[in-house]
This record gives structure tokens, C-alpha cells and sequence, in this order.
């Protein structure tokens, strides 16, 4: 049996946010991928922090066991999270004993928390392979000692892994070069251009060029076949980039009606082929597009993320009479409550009093309604690992102005500017430009509208199934290369000796 023809597998999953207390993408990405791991007959364990003022969530997912560590802080993934705490929780003896009887074939960890966590129970896992899964590159954000501590545990998170995943091609480039060693961002670009290889193989893509494969981006760049020791990162091998699927709970909301029409398909996937209804497919998908409400800004209340900069772009806005003028509302996402996210609800209120202030964590249904009232999403990141609420908004026909950095948004690797399927600007210059760049894609509801549509179909065109499913090839390639694959799994013939 080969890597491609496996059966289920038993996958440790480490995650320090997942479904009791969810704050922020790690958390909905971390459940998304373990729903879909386990809905492909995998089992799954997962070990997860969970706040201590937060009762435990009774959501399982289709996991085989979830064991929740407590801890005393939260709403925080830097430095300053509680992964000494969660590392230190997950070895307690009723885990370790669980994760010894489960004897995992694989093990997952997210993000450099989770890496002491991993250390901590890796003597309960009977050698099996532990792949790295990057859902941000904190040292590009981190600054002073935590620089250098989480510097250090990403850089030996490479190290000890068969396989690093990202979630971009940015962040693959940059773990290649500013964490994991000089060198590594040259053999990143020359990677990222080509796609899966083995049963997804793709021919080599012209620069600049987008690799698709069955209508869906997943990019795998090439890696040199050398072998790895154990624990030892040997500089030759680029990490992966695999992109997050759209979640299954969004994928399954229905889009706004008027926008299947534009994109070529009615509700009941009949073709509009005569010019005259796509003009009126047009025309009305512009008018419901123009008549939506809110400006939105849906990420997390923290300095990484620089909600500052909608806010400053909100107060440009009003000052030159534009949110007046084309009927707009401000909205924002603020479930985060200490004295930064206090502050920028406070100066967003004093711009325009009439803003919508969202104080708790929404679900899929309630966002996508807010997504179906929102004319622009505005995504303030001048980095992003990847940026999901870009891709949910476009699911909902909700099209998203993100930074022009040269893919520094990792949603952008999806949702392409070459393609209609994002608007791109400057963030970094004066908010008034900015302000006066949006009060021009205002006044063109009908571009507004196409670009909407086609960010519709985008985003819904790669699912959690396939996310999955490319994961495991992944791990499993990495893993027989690296020699690290355990015994217990060429006794159970899930790969080849």
C-alpha cells in the first residue's frame, strides 16, 4: 500500500485554541481542519487549551477524544499566550496515559505554542511523526524578548518536524529565510511555482503564473528529496504551503441569488447565455450590491491584526463626507474587550456615532447575514497569514479591499487581483487617499458587483474535504522521506516499508 492509498489514520492533534473560549481564525481553522480530518475516517485526538472562566464547549466534531487543558489567561497567541501553562497541563498523567493508549500514527501541532506541548507528550507517541502546522509566522510580528523567544521555538519547531506547513507563499518564504536559515528564501522562490506533485503531479508554472489544480490553489512547493534525522533540519527542505479550505458550516449557507446570476448560473444552475439577461443580471446585481449598508472590519481586536487603520481610514471617510453620501455604516467586529480594543471602539464611535459595534464572537450564520449586508469588507493587515474573513466575505458575495504587499496577505494567493476576485490597495499610504481610492469604487456598483461575484465563486471552488485530504498526502510523503514513519504503521500497512 502507498502513501496514496492509505487507510484511516490516528492523528494526534495539538492545538492551544480550539473549541471551548474560540477567539480568532486559529481556533475556526483548527476545528475545520480536525472536522475534516475526522468526516475522511480518520480518528483524531485532540489536546486543547481552554480558559478557566469558559465552560467546556460540547461540540466533538467526529473526534475520537478531546482532552482540554485549563488555563488561566487567554485571548492572546503571542508571547504573551499561556503555552508554558499548556504544555504543562497536557502532560499530566490521565493525557499522557490516553495519548499512549491511542499510540498515534501522526502528530500535529499549531504554531510554536503548542511545540512544548508536543515535546511534553512526544515519549507517549511511540516515534510517530510530528508535522509543524504554521497558521502564522509570529516572528514577523513579535518585537524585543519576545522576538527572540518565539524566533527560537519556531525556528525548533522546523527543526524537529518532517514537515512545516504554511499558509502562504509569503510565509513559507519568509520561515525559509528569517527563521529557519539563510539561503531558505531563494530555494522558496524557486519552489513556490510549482504544484502537488505524485498523484496531483502539475507541470511547472510560467512566472507569474497561478498554479490551479481541479479548479482549486493548492500550492506544494518542490522540496529537495534529502533525507532528514530526526530532529534535525538539514536546510534543504522548503516548508509547504497548503491554503485553507473555506469551512464546511460557511461553504453550506446559501450566496446571495442575485450574484449566481451574475457569475453565470441561476438557483437552479441553468446558464445565462443571452446578452440582454446578463446586462439585467448586471444591473440588478449592482443595485442589490449598492443598496447593502455596512463597511465591515472583521478580525481580531489586537495590534497584529491594525484595526487602527480602518479606524483612521473611517474617520477620512467622514471628513470628506463620503460615508454620508453613499449611505454608509461603519461596522466592526469587536468581541475583544481590554483597554487596546477599548480603545479603538472609542475612537470608531467618536468618528461616526452611528457605527455598528459587534461586542461578542458571531457563528457562521450570523456572519454570513453580515456578510450579505456588506457593500466592502476592508481587511487593515498589512500582514496576514492568511486572513479567512477575506474568503468568508467573499462566500457571501462581500468583496474585500486587502493590503498590495506582494501576497503579504496569504488570502491573496486565492483570491487574485489578476482575476477580479479582490481589490488591492495601498493601506500604507495616508488614510485620506485611501478614503478617497474607496470613495472611486463606490461610485462603480457595477464593478463593485463583478468583483463580488467572482470572489463568490472563488471562495466557495476549495473545501475542507480537499484541504484534508492534501494534508495527509503531505505528511505521509514527508514522513516516509524523512525515514521517521513508526513502526506500528508499516505493521498496520498504512505505509510502505
Amino acid at each position: 500500500m502507498t502513501v496514496n492509498d492509505f487507510q484511516a489514520l490516528r492523528i494526534l492533534f495539538i492545538t492551544l485554541e480550539f473549541r471551548s473560549g474560540t477567539f480568532s481564525g486559529n481556533g475556526v481553522y483548527a476545528k475545520s481542519q480536525v472536522r475534516a480530518l475526522a468526516a475522511a475516517g480518520h480518528k483524531v485526538f485532540v489536546v486543547a487549551g481552554r480558559p478557566g472562566h469558559v465552560l467546556a464547549s460540547e461540540e466533538t466534531l467526529g473526534t475520537h477524544h478531546i482532552a482540554e487543558v485549563p488555563v488561566s489567561s487567554w485571548h492572546r497567541l503571542d508571547a504573551g499566550a499561556p503555552w508554558r501553562e499548556f504544555a504543562a497541563g497536557a502532560s499530566e498523567d490521565s493525557i499522557a496515559e490516553a495519548v499512549r493508549a491511542f499510540r498515534p500514527h501522526l502528530v500535529f501541532g499549531v504554531d510554536w505554542s503548542a511545540l512544548p506541548a508536543v515535546r511534553q507528550l512526544a515519549p507517549c507517541c511511540g516515534g510517530a511523526p510530528y508535522v509543524y502546522l504554521n497558521y502564522r509566522v509570529f516572528t514577523r510580528t513579535a518585537t524585543g524578548d519576545d522576538l527572540e523567544l518565539v524566533r527560537g521555538l519556531e525556528a525548533e519547531a522546523m527543526a524537529e518536524a518532517v514537515l512545516t506547513v504554511a499558509l502562504s507563499r509569503s510565509d513559507a518564504a519568509y520561515l525559509a529565510d528569517h527563521v529557519a536559515g539563510a539561503g531558505g528564501a531563494a530555494r522558496a522562490a524557486k519552489a513556490s511555482s510549482k504544484g502537488p506533485t505524485g498523484s496531483r503531479a502539475l507541470r511547472q508554472a510560467e512566472p507569474g503564473e497561478d498554479v490551479v489544480v481541479d479548479g482549486v490553489c493548492v500550492v506544494e512547493p518542490e522540496a529537495e528529496a534529502l533525507p532528514l534525522g530526526k530532529g534535525t533540519w538539514c536546510g534543504n527542505v522548503v516548508p509547504k504551503v497548503l491554503l485553507p479550505a473555506l469551512r464546511e458550516d460557511v461553504r453550506q449557507l446559501p450566496p446571495p441569488t442575485e450574484l449566481l446570476h451574475l457569475a453565470g448560473r441561476g438557483p437552479e444552475g441553468d446558464r445565462v447565455s443571452q446578452s440582454g439577461a446578463c446586462q439585467a443580471a448586471l444591473a440588478g446585481a449592482a443595485a442589490a450590491v449598492a443598496a447593502r449598508p455596512y463597511l465591515s472590519c472583521v478580525v481580531r481586536l489586537s495590534p497584529e491584526k491594525e484595526p487602527e487603520r480602518f479606524v483612521a481610514v473611517v474617520e477620512a471617510l467622514a471628513d470628506q463626507g463620503l460615508l454620508q453620501r453613499h449611505g454608509l455604516t461603519p461596522l466592526l467586529l469587536g468581541a475583544a474587550n481590554d483597554e487596546y480594543a477599548q480603545g479603538i471602539k472609542a475612537r470608531l464611535r467618536a468618528a461616526c456615532p452611528e457605527a455598528v459595534v459587534l461586542e461578542a464572537f458571531v457563528g457562521p450564520s450570523e456572519l454570513a447575514d453580515l456578510y450579505r449586508r456588506t457593500r466592502l469588507n476592508f481587511h487593515p493587515s498589512t500582514y496576514d497569514a492568511y486572513g479567512m474573513t477575506i474568503v468568508e466575505a467573499a462566500s457571501q458575495g462581500a468583496a474585500s479591499i486587502v493590503h498590495d504587499g506582494d501576497g503579504a496577505v496569504g488570502a491573496t494567493d486565492l483570491l487574485r487581483a489578476s482575476h477580479s476576485e479582490v481589490l488591492l490597495l495601498d493601506l500604507t499610504s495616508p488614510a485620506a487617499q485611501v478614503a478617497e481610492a474607496i470613495g472611486r469604487l463606490l461610485e462603480d456598483p457595477r464593478r463593485l458587483a463583478e468583483v463580488s461575484a467572482a470572489a463568490m465563486q472563488r471562495a466557495r471552488s476549495w473545501d475542507e474535504a480537499a484541504n484534508a485530504a492534501e494534508l495527509v498526502h503531505m505528511a505521509l510523503v514527508a514522513a516516509k522521506t524523512a525515514g521517521a514513519t513508526p513502526g506500528q504503521c508499516v505493521a498496520e500497512g498504512v505505509v510502505d516499508p
